[in-house]
């Protein structure tokens, strides 16, 4: 009887061991062979068991009572086992999901407080009411002086500051805020353009995969500050072919992952984008360079 007590003890040891291996990620097992574990585990319990009915003197009712709760409680064992480890996968992923939320927002946050004029549709109503208000309380040669200095400022800020301009109340302001928006974009293009022809003159793979991902950051840059020469969707379109032809010239560049993780995330594709900036990481893409465009 010590010696059939004590076997019961087998599958409590063996269940606890795979929970403890699967609770602190020591094993990667998956769910079928966790249930081949317990189906094994039960067959073994059962054969001990008959062998030491068959050696020690024990009443027949006591032996098979021992028996049908083993063989009961082992698969529930095993059962609440799964639902534990489930339980634990969703939670991993949850964490996963919300720490991306998370940094989603920090990122947003601090892209408003560094980029004070943004591009029209990604500011809020409020602070554009407030650039307006701020603007509208300038005179004429401060305006015209304010319009100068955009020369100095990036891009977006630059273009959306000349776009509120047009309607300024001074005639002067409104020229030459017609003047400069229209020279930013001419520039921006010419840059494009010259880029573009430049592919037929590159001869070495490496050459052609910078250019070719140069394009595709010019183009996310027009979507970005808002100069929309042409639909959101046919610009990101062009961004994305130039950036999966520079991959296939060069799949060692962390830079062209990254820049397809962010065209994938504009065009709503979220999960593809999360893999693309993981490769980036893998493949080398500094942890300070991860959100920079």
């Amino acid at each position: 009887m010590r010696t059939l007590s004590a076997s019961t003890l087998i599958p409590i040891v063996i269940e606890t061991l795979i929970f403890s291996s699967l609770w602190l990620n020591i094993l990667s097992i998956s769910h079928f062979s966790l249930l081949i574990a317990h189906t094994l585990t039960a067959v073994i319990t059962a054969y001990w068991l008959s062998r030491q009915w068959q050696q020690e003197t024990l009443s027949k009712t006591i032996s098979w009572f021992i028996l049908f709760n083993f063989l009961f409680f082992i698969p529930v064992i095993g059962a609440l086992i799964l639902w534990m480890f489930s339980i634990r996968k969703y939670l991993r992923q949850a964490t996963s999901e919300a720490e991306q939320v998370i940094e989603e927002q920090e990122k947003a946050k601090n892209d408003e407080e560094i980029h004070y004029f943004s591009a029209p549709k990604h500011h809020h109503n409020t602070r554009k009411k407030q650039t307006r208000d701020l603007l509208s309380t300038l005179d004429d040669d401060t305006y015209l002086k304010l319009l100068v200095a955009t020369q100095h400022l990036p891009d977006k800020e630059a273009y959306t500051l000349l776009k509120e301009a047009l309607s300024s109340p001074f005639e002067s302001a409104r020229l030459m805020a017609f003047s400069l928006k229209g020279k930013l974009e001419e520039r921006l293009q010419n840059e494009l353009q010259q880029k573009i022809k430049g592919l037929k003159q590159t001869k070495t793979k490496t050459n052609s995969a910078e250019l070719h991902l140069s394009i595709a950051k010019d183009y996310i840059h027009l979507l970005d500050i808002g100069l929309l020469t042409e639909s959101d969707e046919t610009l990101l379109s062009k961004a994305r072919n130039h950036c999966v032809k520079a991959i296939h010239l060069n799949k060692k560049s962390a830079y062209a992952f990254q820049a397809l993780s962010k065209i994938l995330k504009y065009q709503g594709r979220s999960k593809q984008a999360q893999r693309a900036q993981i490769k980036a990481v893998d493949l080398g893409l500094p942890l300070d360079r991860l959100y920079s465009t």
